[in-house]
């Protein structure tokens, strides 16, 4: 059984993981807002933040795999 000292620093790492979060949250959102092409936005949307496969997002946007994944990459090493 937990100690209370050790329940204690359980929820500080938790609490601590929840804020880290919330912040790559605001980060992502932030990078979704600056997206003008709404197609883009819903690939980037659906591939980094549902985990669906190009292949999936192709089917919602009537695109090829191929073509959503060259449109993903394409932005991606863009912002570098």
């Amino acid at each position: 059984m937990l100690q209370r000292a050790d329940t204690d620093e359980v929820l500080d790492q938790i609490e601590a993981k929840c804020r880290e979060l919330s912040g790559m949250v605001r980060e992502f959102e932030l990078i979704m807002d600056a997206i003008d092409d709404r197609r883009l936005r819903i690939i980037v949307r659906n591939y980094y933040a549902l985990g669906w496969t190009d292949e999936r997002i192709g089917e919602q946007l009537e695109l090829s795999r191929q073509h959503v994944n060259r449109l993903r990459t394409a932005y991606i090493e863009g912002l570098s």
